[in-house]
């Protein structure tokens, strides 16, 4: 998922996307910094998206920091 949402441009990047990789348990860290590093300026970091991220009990301080 996030090697489609990375390489294409043309792709947009919900709030809905952000909040789904905020709370993925597995890879979420790791999705959620790719994201930034590579689609940065498309990422919005929302209240609802922080709720979620901070939901996270396995990497929530990760992720909000």
């Amino acid at each position: 998922m996030a090697s489609i949402l990375v390489a294409n441009e043309s792709t947009h990047i919900t709030e809905e996307v952000i909040k789904a990789v905020a709370g993925n348990r597995h890879s979420g860290k790791y999705m959620m910094a790719l994201l930034l590093e590579r689609r940065g300026d498309d990422v919005m970091i929302t209240e609802e998206v922080v709720k979620v991220a901070a939901g996270n009990e396995q990497s929530a301080k990760e992720r909000i920091l």
